[in-house]
């Protein structure tokens, strides 16, 4: 605990990094819901086949009951829509790995830097292994591994 504190006293940029997942998680649902709202309304929207006597409707203008134009109406989408839908929901959950995990190394990449450094290099890291090159770090190392994956 106490080593904890002496970290977070050294690399105060701790304190106020969670608040950049959260903007970053907020922008990305924004634009998720944005872009899956597209993807629901496309298709072609079309008449249900009902028969005559099957509903009732009143008109306001006419001020009388009408049996025709009530039957509704669907969105049919097409296979190619149904695949994207889903391909959607799975980069949603990659996002969210790859923030949250981007993250979880930035910190630990600021912790480590602090915990590794001797005398008045520990005491005098301030912002700058949370908020810039442990994120770069963790970048690089992602596009390492997915090389790594890519050669085998």
């Amino acid at each position: 605990m106490q080593v904890t504190v002496q970290a977070i006293g050294a690399v105060p940029s701790l304190v106020v990094y969670p608040a950049i997942p959260f903007v970053a998680f907020g922008f990305f649902f924004i634009y998720w819901l944005s872009a899956l709202l597209y993807l629901f309304s496309a298709g072609k929207i079309r008449q249900n086949n009902c028969t005559y006597y099957s509903c009732a409707s009143y008109d306001l203008y006419s001020q009388t009951v009408t049996q025709s134009g009530c039957c509704g109406y669907t969105l049919h989408s097409t296979h190619n829509i149904v695949w994207a839908i889903l391909y959607h929901l799975f980069v949603l959950f990659w996002a969210i790995s790859f923030i949250a995990a981007c993250s979880v190394t930035t910190i630990s990449g600021a912790i480590a830097s602090y915990y590794w450094a001797r005398g008045e290099t520990a005491v005098s890291l301030g912002y700058k292994p949370s908020a810039s090159l442990n994120f770069l770090f963790s970048l690089l190392f992602h596009n390492v591994e997915v090389e790594d994956i890519q050669s085998r």
